[in-house]
């Protein structure tokens, strides 16, 4: 355990106070910050769009996933 415990927000371990927890951190950022974070997931998205391109990577479907 670590050296100092940490306090659970029981709270944010339903679907909607995560909901709430992910609204507030992200209303606490900057435009700089968020314009940071978009362009991360856009190279995300084109990295894996080059990784489905080339084979590497499949689309998960309901389908394949309850067989």
């Amino acid at each position: 355990m670590a050296d100092k415990e940490q306090i659970i927000n029981w709270e944010e371990t339903t679907w909607e106070g995560n909901q709430l927890l992910q609204l507030r951190r992200s209303l606490a950022l900057t435009v700089h910050q968020r314009l940071e974070n978009l362009e991360s997931m856009c190279d995300l998205y084109r990295h894996m769009q080059k990784l489905r391109a080339e084979g590497k990577m499949r689309y998960s479907s309901v389908k394949e996933n309850n067989q």
